[in-house]
């Protein structure tokens, strides 16, 4: 369906060692806010996360997860994400701005040593480049 994640982030089974339930809710509220970003909130009224939450529930069963694990990382992501859809500055981050982008990949250097970093919403508002942190 539209409301499926798409095929890219249908991550493989198994959540493997070290990881979470709790870092894959964070994952995949990302994913989402990263989604209702570059679609428009007007492509995402509240009442478009009532459809999403099969596409949940099956997304953390095939990283192996029971089914209440499921259930509660499903409806903890719908949470985090009505929540940014109610707040005003949630609104505001996830709206249209200049020169916006989501996971946006950034390599710094110091002292000779290359790290890799991702930005999860980047974009200009009033001549000020705003760098946020989900």
């Amino acid at each position: 369906g539209e409301d499926a994640l798409p095929a890219t982030y249908e991550d493989g089974p198994g959540h493997g060692e070290g990881d979470s339930l709790a870092a894959d809710i964070g994952i995949l509220t990302h994913r989402y806010l990263e989604l209702i970003a570059k679609d428009g909130l007007g492509q995402w009224p509240l009442s478009r996360l009532d459809s999403l939450e099969r596409h949940l529930v099956r997304w953390f069963k095939r990283k192996d997860y029971t089914e209440p694990d499921s259930q509660q990382g499903s409806a903890k992501v719908l949470r985090n994400l009505r929540a940014a859809l109610k707040s005003e500055k949630g609104r505001w981050i996830l709206g249209e701005h200049e020169a916006a982008a989501c996971e946006y990949p950034v390599t710094t250097e110091i002292g000779g040593v290359r790290q890799s970093h991702v930005i999860d919403r980047t974009f200009i508002e009033g001549d000020i480049r705003w760098i946020i942190d989900y």
